[in-house]
């Protein structure tokens, strides 16, 4: 996209510090502003570059700032912030691609690491899931996904993938995939999965989340798919992958492939369901750590993949009450996309009725034989 060289970046923590230094560096234009809506922030400077509020951001655009790039973290943050600038009569907006600061790498073309919205009044959809496959090698108790559910070869079909990615990029800008599970390192078929969600959503920042386990284990033609398609590996760090970690990383420098780490290991799950049905909704999604994780199975939407896949649960330990009509039909064409987005950022839905106000925290361990009590916190 040709914009005015004069850049603005939304946010001014760690992302938009790597991209205001990439793109200086490689003299890729000139960030004449940060853009931060904590008023703690504004009127101080971040390498000699100003941080302003919002409305000095509307007084310099046109002739002083060309475009500006969003360049927060969060899912959430980020569309709050898309929303505030359309808002203001912003239009050249830009997406920054945040695994490049995560990965450290070098940003000689800004088109590589944006993804410049149109003004075709199309919606933005800045984060998505997908289960690759159900079943994980690691079985974490009280698995939010419910992977001790299902058998080894639980994997997802590809052509209904391939289907419900193609229609969700007609209707929405899909900022971020992730392909996940359970492990999505057990799917046989990996690699067609990245290459078609890489040739649907060729702007898009692409992530495999998996424990690492399995990564040495790989062969050549996943590694070479991945770098082929710029996709990298988001690593959850859990007590056995830390033992292996020396292995993984020197696997994944040897191969060339873009992975981020998690700063800490996990220590601690949560319980996270109440099955009588009761909780106040509003409540309980404040407290979920699956709230933002806007979720796709089967041709349908969901908040989260509890609300997704609560049925298998339900149905292996007898609960005859939770939501039948969950989800969004993504093939209706009455939907309203933007407001689904909304929707499932902002507001609860049916099923968080099903999850606990309180939370109930454990020790992380491996469960083996899986209890209803691992999910189900006390009453």
């Amino acid at each position: 996209m040709e914009v005015n060289k004069k850049l603005a970046l939304f946010g001014a923590k760690k992302e938009a510090q790597y991209l205001c230094s990439q793109i200086q560096e490689n003299i890729l234009g000139e960030v004449v502003a940060f853009v931060d809506n904590d008023s703690e922030k504004q009127g101080t400077y971040i390498n000699d570059v100003p941080v302003v509020p919002i409305k000095k951001l509307q007084q310099m655009y046109g002739d002083n700032v060309g475009a500006v790039i969003i360049s927060a973290k969060g899912s959430y943050s980020r569309w709050q912030i898309w929303c505030q600038l359309r808002e203001c009569g912003i239009k050249n907006i830009g997406l920054f691609k945040y695994s490049y600061s995560d990965y450290e790498k070098k940003i000689t073309n800004l088109d590589d690491c944006i993804i410049w919205l149109g003004d075709d009044e199309k919606p933005l959809m800045t984060y998505l899931e997908y289960n690759v496959t159900d079943s994980c090698n690691l079985k974490c108790k009280g698995c939010s996904h419910f992977s001790h559910l299902f058998d080894e070869d639980s994997v997802s079909d590809y052509n209904q993938f391939s289907k419900d990615l193609e229609q969700i990029s007609k209707k929405v800008y899909l900022a971020h995939l992730r392909l996940m599970g359970g492990e999505p390192l057990l799917h046989p078929e990996l690699c067609k999965f990245m290459e078609v969600a890489r040739k649907i959503l060729p702007y898009a920042d692409i992530n495999i989340v998996t424990n690492g386990l399995l990564i040495p284990s790989q062969d050549k033609e996943l590694f070479e798919t991945m770098r082929k398609h710029d996709i990298g590996f988001h690593i959850t760090r859990y007590i056995p992958t830390d033992q292996q970690m020396t292995k993984i990383s020197n696997v994944l420098k040897q191969e060339n492939i873009s992975y981020y780490i998690e700063n800490e290991c996990v220590q601690e799950f949560n319980k996270i369901l109440d099955m009588r049905g009761n909780s106040d909704g509003t409540v309980s999604q404040e407290i979920c750590q699956n709230k933002k994780c806007i979720f796709l199975r089967n041709g349908k939407l969901f908040k989260c993949p509890i609300e997704g896949m609560i049925e298998y649960f339900a149905e292996k330990y007898g609960y005859k009450n939770i939501p039948k009509a969950r989800g969004v039909d993504i093939y209706d064409d009455k939907l309203n996309w933007e407001e689904i987005v909304r929707r499932y950022f902002n507001d609860p839905v049916e099923m968080c009725k099903f999850c606990s106000e309180k939370g109930e925290t454990f020790k992380w361990k491996v469960q083996t034989q899986p209890q209803k009590e691992d999910w189900v916190a006390r009453k």
